[in-house]
């Protein structure tokens, strides 16, 4: 028997045919295996989360006291609600916290639906619809629940901590008439709450003689409806105020229109039965206010009163003091609120909040101010003091807030607050379009306020004069964290971070949007416009600046900064630096470098343009500069009583008309030599610049050129410190170790 030693094509092709077969008869096994294992990641992803959120529950009772809570999920992110977990996060979808930190999830990544809810333990994943895929126990009290807060029917009942004690002393909302009966002239006897419902409750005012009768009750909202298209009248005047307890139960109250207010006029306590007055739990959809006074969507005038979980939708116009919740606020705290649609006035105008400030002890109670994990999507419009969340604020603590959309306005313009004087801001964030005249920031117009923490904006702001990515004109104690991506548009003091700074410490920020200002513009920067400081440390720019007079890739001013540094390209007329325009006063800088191209007319620098008691150590710029006039060094333009030390500087490109100098085009008038000569071991390169002298300096210690070569050698860089500072390679330029 004779062995073939190979196949035919016949065979060959017979072969291909069967494992072809085979391979469509495994596919959908093998598809389906794949399918699987998709679908128990995503189910796994869903029981980290519950998981996730039952330990921020327990955290948060055991630190606050507070754990009722809802996440939402939109676009793979979370809104301000947040929990820590491992992983991807779902495309969309909800998360609820009870009090008793049970957790009810929805969430879908784009084709499951992964749901559990409070009371069972198990993950359920199906095939269903985004729209549909939501919590089956949604928040709010279910009938029982109700009943016995109603109707006192509470055998076997267990209520969440904020209602247990007031069995039997709710009133029913479930209808206009039953809003307008709590402001009604009607009989003080036998008034009906919730007609019609199960929980139909008759008033009786015998108790509460010589008191606010019904302004001072618990009512909550059994049911949604429609509100009407009538003129509503708000529930609560400046000489009648509401001040007891509305829950909405998280009902839609919808349609509310009216001229004279929002929801409710005035709510502050007199001498009644409540020191703070609560409003929680509320939605109100399709709101439209327009009104020659204050106005807010929840009411114009509230103090010592608690806001909580409050939703609001619609357009709001008014005169002073507009917000899309409160018109104005005193010590007041509000948590877990939103609004969303738009909000126009004149002064005072926020998209959550028109004016909001602490007020007397002794008039407003014993509630600490603070506006925390709240947000608004809003289109804003005013003149002064206006804001995506807040047109003017005097308050104490701002924490966990965003804004979208965009904010319009002359004086004190901000994506987040128009005006602010406050104790502490922190982890706050916009993304919104802001557009005024004077004090224009992406966040606050003009601040005051000892810390801000954890700050982050990325729209355009355009504006005239101190216009800043951040801040337009800030005076603060310490800031850290903060960091803007938009670009700025202004004329003078204009900065990717700040237009005007005033500060003890900014740590660990920066700005990567192109920063501009118009003609005859004055004080540019790509971190700020102009600042003065007594420490900045591990902060930069990326984006490219250009302006007219004082124009610095970092800032202008008075800085103390340790490893600091741009990297964008900046274009300027007079007094134009890579890292610093124009230095005012006594300015300290260490460890810090530009690589940004210059180019200006007189004062240009690879570093800084215009010097003024500078002392540098430590420092180095790799860049071209440009100057089209006088006073054009690789280093500083002009010198003004700054001292050099241990710096370098390699210029591809160093050009001027006259006072050309490889490190510093020249000096100041009345400098002394003594001065400058101060200035040691520091060193240009020669070979790239074609630039051989230095014209200002004659006898300090080692201030010389070097040829490339010479500039990759460490043996060339006399007395630098390579063991902490500075680190070389062959071939390379040194740098500082703190950049690896």
């Amino acid at each position: 028997m004779r062995l073939k030693k190979g196949f035919t094509l016949i065979e060959l092709l017979a072969v291909i045919v069967i494992l072809a077969i085979i391979a469509l008869i495994a596919m959908p096994a093998i598809l389906k295996l794949i399918e699987e294992a998709r679908k128990s990641a995503f189910k796994n992803t869903a029981y980290g989360i519950v998981r996730a959120a039952e330990i921020e529950c327990s955290k948060s009772k055991l630190y606050n006291g507070v754990s009722e809570r809802k996440v939402i999920f939109k676009d793979y992110e979370m809104g301000t609600e947040k929990i820590n977990f491992s992983g991807k996060g779902p495309k969309s979808g909800k998360v609820y916290i009870a009090d008793n930190c049970q957790v009810s999830i929805a969430i879908h990544n784009g084709k499951w639906c992964a749901k559990k809810d409070a009371e069972k333990k198990e993950v359920i994943v199906s095939e269903i619809a985004e729209s549909i895929c939501d919590i089956e126990t949604e928040l709010g009290l279910n009938q029982d629940m109700l009943k016995c807060l109603i109707n006192n029917e509470c055998d076997g009942i267990i209520l969440p901590d904020d209602y247990i004690g007031t069995e039997g002393q709710w009133l029913p909302i479930s209808s206009r008439q039953d809003l307008e009966n709590i402001t009604s002239d009607g009989p003080a006897n036998n008034m009906i709450f919730g007609a019609g419902t199960a929980y139909e409750k008759i008033w009786n005012d015998s108790g509460y003689a010589g008191l606010n009768g019904r302004f001072e009750q618990k009512y909550i909202v059994v049911k949604d409806f429609n509100i009407g298209a009538d003129d509503f009248v708000s529930i609560g005047q400046k000489n009648r105020p509401f001040c007891g307890i509305f829950d909405g139960n998280y009902n839609a109250i919808d349609g509310l229109t009216s001229t004279v207010g929002g929801l409710f006029g005035d709510i502050f306590p007199t001498d009644g039965a409540f020191s703070e007055c609560i409003v929680r739990n509320v939605n109100l959809t399709n709101v439209d206010i327009n009104t020659t006074g204050d106005a807010g969507g929840i009411s114009k005038l509230i103090k010592s009163t608690i806001v909580k979980n409050v939703s609001v939708e619609g357009k709001i116009t008014a005169e002073n003091n507009v917000g899309g919740l409160i018109g104005q606020a005193y010590t007041a705290v509000i948590n877990s609120s939103n609004f969303e649609g738009s909000i126009e006035g004149y002064e005072n105008v926020g998209g959550l909040i028109g004016f909001y400030a602490r007020c007397n002890r002794s008039v407003c109670g014993g509630l600490i101010e603070e506006l925390e994990n709240s947000y608004a999507k809003v289109d804003v419009k005013g003149n002064q003091n206006v804001g995506g969340l807040i047109g003017q604020a005097h308050i104490d603590e701002i924490r966990n807030v965003y804004t979208e959309g965009s904010v319009v306005g002359g004086i004190d313009v901000g994506g987040l607050i128009g005006y602010s004087n406050g104790y502490s801001m922190e982890n706050v964030y916009t993304k919104t379009h802001v557009e005024g005249d004077e004090n224009v920031g992406g966040l606050v117009g003009e601040l005051y306020i000892d810390v801000i923490k954890n700050a982050y904006t990325e729209g355009n702001v355009v504006g005239e004069n101190n216009v800043g990515g951040l801040i337009g004109y800030a005076v603060t104690q310490t800031m850290e964290n903060l960091h803007t991506t938009g670009s700025v548009n202004g004329v003078n003091y204009v900065g990717g971070l700040f237009g005007q700074v005033y500060f003890e410490t900014i740590r660990n920020s920066y700005s990567t949007g192109n920063i501009t200002s118009g003609v005859s513009g004055k004080y540019t920067g790509g971190f700020a416009g102009f600042m003065v400081g007594e420490s900045i440390n591990d902060c930069y720019t990326k984006g490219a600046v250009a302006g007219e007079d004082s124009v610095g890739g970092f800032a202008n001013g008075s800085v103390n900064a340790t490893r600091i540094y741009s990297t964008g390209n900046v274009t300027g007329r007079d007094n134009v630096g890579s890292l610093l325009g124009k230095v005012h006063y006594r300015s300290e800088i260490d460890n810090s470098y530009a690589t940004g191209n210059v180019s200006g007319r007189n004062n240009v620098g690879g570093f800084i343009g215009l010097g003024g008691e500078a002392n540098i150590t430590n420092s180095y710029v790799i860049n071209d500069v440009i100057g089209t006039g006088s006073y054009v060094g690789g280093f500083i333009g002009k010198l003004d009583s700054d001292q050099l030390h241990y710096v370098y500087a390699v210029n591809n490109t160093l050009s001027g008309i006259s006072n050309v100098g490889g490190l510093i085009g020249g000096l100041a008038n009345n400098i002394p030599e003594a001065d400058v000569d101060a200035s040691t071991y520091s060193y240009w390169d020669t070979t790239v610049s074609n630039v051989s002298t230095n014209t200002a300096v004659s006898s300090s210690t080692e201030i010389a050129g070097r040829i490339t070569n010479q500039m990759k050698q460490q043996s060339n860089y006399t007395n630098w410190d390579f063991t902490n500072t500075w680190i070389i390679s062959d071939g390379h330029y040194p740098k500082l170790r703190w950049q690896n």
